[in-house]
């Protein structure tokens, strides 16, 4: 387990050990959620630091904006940001390597519906198979707010 201390710039990783942090770092799943959550009008560059729990190491990865497209979706046709996630190598240089790409819809609920990627050994797409209607969506708000 990781405890983060963002005031103090430090984790604790599994109890025993301190890492000094350089401005905002996240877990993966934090990273992963703030990702969802950048603004899209914003810079077409970002980094984001996450903290590897299994051996304590920093890992900065640089999301690029490549665009917006549309995308079907359980028969939707849905507005999506295509991401660019590359992890910096030990030279602090974006590394494409892993040809990670993630699309998030371009709207109020941000959904994570295709991310893709892979390497010389092969290669990975998840994609989300069912998508919830806009009239779902709303009458699940309150106040269709």
């Amino acid at each position: 387990m990781t405890v983060f201390d963002q005031s103090g710039r430090t984790a604790q990783v599994n109890g025993s050990r301190s890492v000094k942090l350089n401005g905002d770092t996240y877990d993966l799943a934090g990273l992963l959620w703030t990702t969802r959550n950048l603004d899209f009008e914003g810079p077409a560059t970002v980094r984001l630091s996450a903290l590897n729990e299994r051996n304590g190491t920093l890992v900065t990865v640089e999301i690029e904006r490549l665009g917006r497209e549309t995308l079907e979706v359980d028969g939707q046709t849905v507005p999506v940001v295509q991401l660019a996630l590359r992890p910096l190598d030990a030279n602090g240089k974006p590394s494409d390597e892993r040809r990670i790409r993630l699309w998030i819809t371009d709207d109020a609920y941000r959904y994570a519906v295709r991310i893709t990627g892979g390497n010389e050994i092969g290669e990975f797409k998840a994609e989300l198979s069912r998508f919830p209607s806009r009239s779902d969506t709303l009458e699940a708000l309150p106040s269709g707010k």
